[in-house]
């Protein structure tokens, strides 16, 4: 039970560390050096896949960690993406569609839909990952990985000729396919909060106490039994 609760704590670590990324970041672009700055990034963003496959593989998935997970992913990008705005406008048009992500999400939560990430809400959040670490070495330093490649040996003379400059060329194509997946993610958020508005009927509960939602929603054991239910289903007391 206790090795249990370590691996829990593990987990969940992994997904509050985005979020203390995510508060820290301005101050990070700021002071760190460049490589690690993007290591710090790298790693940041490498979490949002870790997490969940260590909870899936020590069978410590929880609610409360679902919803951590991609409030996780959502500071961090808005924190990024706020960051560099000065510098790097065309993040404009993804910031905009990813509060319009989250606009959704909220909404449905709050009339009880069960708001869980899509393979295209999955591949949506990658796309935004790497484009934010392209701008990022674009604005500080383009060459980054033409330098790191300089440094290989003589006899791999034919990579170390790669020209790997992160354009603004490339930091637009990259902006462009995850504005497409943002999209497409919206609309497919929006057609099944429509399809389950029509199946159901409103109820209205009294909210449990705080301890009692802690308690159910980072209770592993309670995973299956509410991993498909709506979170506002979970919090309420049942009538």
């Amino acid at each position: 039970m206790k090795d249990k609760k370590v691996k829990k704590i593990i987990v969940n670590s992994l997904s509050l560390s985005r979020i203390i990324g995510a508060l820290l970041m301005p101050v990070v672009i700021s002071a760190a050096s460049i490589p690690g700055l993007v290591g710090i990034l790298a790693f940041l963003f490498f979490t949002d896949f870790l997490d969940g496959k260590l909870a899936r593989a020590w069978n410590v998935q929880t609610k409360g960690g679902s919803l951590l997970d991609p409030l996780g992913d959502k500071l961090l990008a808005f924190s990024c993406i706020l960051s560099l705005l000065g510098t790097k406008n065309l993040l404009l048009t993804p910031l905009f569609l990813e509060t319009g992500i989250v606009a959704i999400n909220i909404n449905r939560a709050l009339h009880e839909e069960n708001v869980q990430s899509s393979l295209i809400g999955k591949i949506k959040t990658w796309l935004l990952s790497i484009t934010i670490v392209l701008a990022v070495v674009n604005v500080l330093s383009p060459d980054i990985l033409n330098n790191l490649l300089s440094h290989l040996p003589d006899s791999l003379e034919p990579v170390k000729n790669v020209d790997l400059t992160v354009t603004d060329e490339v930091v637009k194509v990259s902006s462009g396919v995850t504005v497409a997946a943002q999209s497409l993610t919206a609309m497919s958020y929006l057609g099944e909060s429509f399809a389950e508005r029509h199946k159901r009927a409103k109820k209205i509960a009294e909210l449990k106490n705080a301890r009692e939602i802690l308690m159910r929603l980072f209770d592993e054991t309670k995973y299956e039994e509410d991993k498909d239910k709506p979170v506002m289903k979970i919090i309420k007391k049942v009538r």
